[in-house]
């Protein structure tokens, strides 16, 4: 026995009633928990009683969510894989992942966030994105791994147009139109029954009587697509018609959408 200290006799202490803590919800005291006082919302004798005085192997999240798309399903403590979608435009995302239980560590990505806290933006790539979340319980050793695969859509494969466009030879300031004479007068179906351009491979072509269920078209029109950065490079055209009130319409006469397949955005008219 170290010099200047007494033996203690062999016999064990004990508090004679149980501290003022033991029934107090407002106080959770540390029992096992690297928890301070004020820390909870169960009584230390709740705890004791059920048993739970050892570090907590809780690893579940009590909630996860997106700064864009939502969960599929919704989120559910027990479900670990999630699936989410977002438009072409969302390059990147932010995902704020809740613990069940206090002082649990929460890496996604490998990145360690707080609980109920947004993580720093992840970047996503066209398709599909894992994310993980991986959850350790304070007991350190119990482990659970959210998964949440993002699909990002992938650019539109082809350019809808419209628009409106005036013919100063046939606009007639007196209707406040353009006039339709090419038609009604039958000279387009005659010298114009398919496209009339010599620079378009297009073949389109119609019934006889096209043009006279469509009265309301005045001529054929020439659209062209133009590289950006580039205007004077041609990147596709098509023939359309406009009508008496200057609206473009594609070949069948009716549909104001008038496509270019096999194009992308980031080329100009």
């Amino acid at each position: 026995m170290p010099t200047g200290t007494n033996s203690l006799p062999d016999s064990s202490y004990y508090h004679n009633s149980t501290p003022p803590f033991w029934n107090i919800f407002s106080q959770w005291p540390s029992i096992g928990y690297p928890n301070s006082i004020n820390a909870g919302t169960n009584p230390a004798k709740k705890r004791y009683e059920g048993g739970d005085y050892f570090a907590s192997a809780n690893a579940s999240l009590s909630n996860i969510t997106l700064s864009d798309g939502s969960l599929t399903p919704a989120f559910n403590s027990t479900i670990i894989q999630y699936s989410a979608s977002v438009a072409n435009n969302v390059s990147s995302i932010s995902l704020a992942p809740t613990a069940s239980e206090l002082n649990v560590t929460i890496r996604v990505n490998g990145v360690a966030v707080a609980s109920g806290s947004p993580t720093l933006p992840i970047s996503l790539v066209e398709g599909d994105n894992a994310i993980t979340v991986l959850v350790t319980a304070l007991d350190g050793t119990t482990i659970k791994t959210y998964t949440i695969t993002v699909a990002r859509a992938s650019l539109p494969t082809h350019i809808t147009f419209s628009g409106k466009v005036l013919l100063q030879g046939a606009f007639n300031i007196v209707s406040n139109s353009m006039d339709n004479v090419l038609n009604t007068a039958g000279i387009l179906q005659v010298n114009a029954a398919g496209q009339p351009y010599n620079n378009l491979s297009g073949t389109e072509s119609f019934a006889s009587n096209f043009f006279s269920l469509n009265q309301q078209i005045v001529d054929w029109v020439l659209i062209e697509l133009r590289n950006a950065s580039n205007p004077s490079t041609i990147v596709a055209r098509r023939a359309a018609f406009v009508k008496r009130d200057g609206t473009l319409v594609d070949i069948d006469g009716v549909s104001m959408l008038i496509s270019f397949p096999a194009q992308s955005p980031g080329i100009i008219i």
